[in-house]
C-alpha cells in the first residue's frame, strides 16, 4: 500500500504571534510508524476522515481511532499513531502544523486540553479544517487555525453536555423495571423539558426513541429471568408487568425476536 500527500500549505517565515507551518493530505498512509514514538516540536491537528487505527503516547494512554477523529499533537508529547500494525485498514488524513505563544495560550487555557476529539460528520469537518489554511496570508491562516480551535472546542463542549443529558435521562428510564412503571412523560419532567422536546432529543442522542429504550430495559429484565428461573412464563409476566401472558409474549417477541418460551429453550440446550 503506498503512500500518496498533498501538500496544501508551506510557511518558513517567522511571526511574532504564531504561524501555520504546514498543512496537507496523506493517503493510504502508514501513520508515523510502530517502532519508535515522534516528537514533532510543534503542535498539529491531524484529521482522519478515512479508516481506523491507534494512537498511543508516553503518558500511557492508548486510543482506538476511528473516521471523524482528530488528533491534537502536542511539541513535547512523545506519541504515535496510524493503522493497526497488523491491519489492512487505510488511513487518509488531513493535518495542519503551528506553532507560537498564541497556541501555547491556547493550551495554558485547556483550550487545547484533549488529545482525541470525534468530530463528525467528516463531510462537515474536513473541509472547514482544510478550509482554514487554503488560499490564505500566513496571518489569515493563522486566525483561520484559532476559529477551528473555538469551533472544537465548543463542539468538545456540546458533546460532553449531550452524552451527561443522555445519561441522565437513561438513569431515569432505566428505574421502570415494569412496564406497567414506564412513564416517559415523567422522565420528561424531572429532566425539566416537555414530553415532546424530551422525546426528539433522546431519539436524536440515542438512535432511540424513550419509550422502546425503556421497553428494551424491562425485556433485558425479563430475559434474565427466563434464563436463571424456574418460575412460569405467566409468573415471569406478571413479575415484568404486564397484565397478561399474551400481551408479555406478544411484546417480547417484538422486542427480541423469539417468544419467551423460544428464548428460555435456547438456555436449556446450552
Amino acid at each position: 500500500m503506498s503512500e500518496r500527500s498533498r501538500v496544501t500549505w508551506s510557511d518558513v517565515s517567522r511571526q511574532n504571534l504564531g504561524r501555520v507551518t504546514l498543512a496537507g493530505y496523506l493517503y493510504k498512509s502508514v501513520g508515523i510508524g510502530w517502532d519508535r514514538m515522534r516528537i514533532l516540536g510543534s503542535y498539529a491537528l491531524v484529521y482522519l476522515h478515512r479508516g481506523a487505527g491507534l494512537y498511543q503516547d508516553a503518558l500511557g494512554t492508548v486510543q482506538v481511532l476511528r473516521s471523524g477523529d482528530l488528533i491534537v499533537v502536542y511539541p513535547d508529547l512523545p506519541h504515535r499513531y496510524g493503522p493497526r500494525p497488523d491491519s489492512d485498514d487505510s488511513w487518509n488524513e488531513f493535518y495542519v502544523v503551528f506553532d507560537g505563544p498564541i497556541f501555547d495560550l491556547w493550551r495554558r487555557e485547556q483550550a487545547l486540553s484533549a488529545k482525541v476529539v470525534h468530530l463528525e460528520p467528516p463531510a462537515y469537518w474536513l473541509p472547514r479544517l482544510a478550509g482554514s489554511v487554503e488560499s490564505k496570508t500566513p496571518m489569515e491562516a493563522m486566525l483561520a487555525v484559532q476559529e477551528f480551535l473555538m469551533q472544537m472546542t465548543q463542539e468538545t463542549r456540546n458533546n460532553a453536555a449531550d452524552t451527561d443529558w443522555l445519561r441522565r435521562a437513561k438513569g431515569l428510564l432505566d428505574g421502570f423495571t415494569r412496564a406497567d412503571e414506564v412513564n416517559v412523560a415523567a422522565a420528561a419532567e424531572a429532566m425539566g423539558e416537555t414530553y415532546e422536546t424530551f422525546r426528539k432529543r433522546f431519539q436524536k442522542l440515542g438512535g432511540i426513541s424513550p419509550g422502546r429504550y425503556a421497553s428494551e430495559r424491562v425485556m433485558a429484565r425479563a430475559c434474565g429471568l427466563l434464563r436463571c428461573h424456574r418460575e412460569t412464563c405467566a409468573k415471569i409476566a406478571s413479575a415484568c408487568g404486564y397484565c397478561d401472558e399474551f400481551h408479555f409474549s406478544r411484546r417480547f417477541k417484538q422486542i427480541v425476536g423469539l417468544t419467551p418460551s423460544g428464548y428460555r429453550r435456547q438456555f436449556q440446550r446450552l
